[in-house]
């Protein structure tokens, strides 16, 4: 989204008053990102956040990876 903007790394951290490193993070998926930053930086290139709670496998979800036979 950022580059279809034409927006730089730099662009986008100063618009979102986070460092340029978190922009970095983020596009490359890291873990070590505040979901506010997130947020800030989803705001700047136009982008929405939604969250969606983590959930455990069904046994039978289970039961499929491990007897599954492609």
């Amino acid at each position: 989204m950022r580059q279809h903007r034409g927006l730089t790394q730099q662009d986008v951290a100063l618009r979102a008053s986070v460092p340029r490193r978190k922009v970095i993070e983020i596009e490359q998926g890291s873990p070590r990102v505040v979901i506010e930053t997130y947020a800030k930086v989803a705001h700047v290139v136009g982008g929405e956040l939604s969250l969606a709670p983590a959930r455990r496998p069904t046994l039978e979800e289970v039961r499929e990876i491990f007897t599954d036979e492609d």
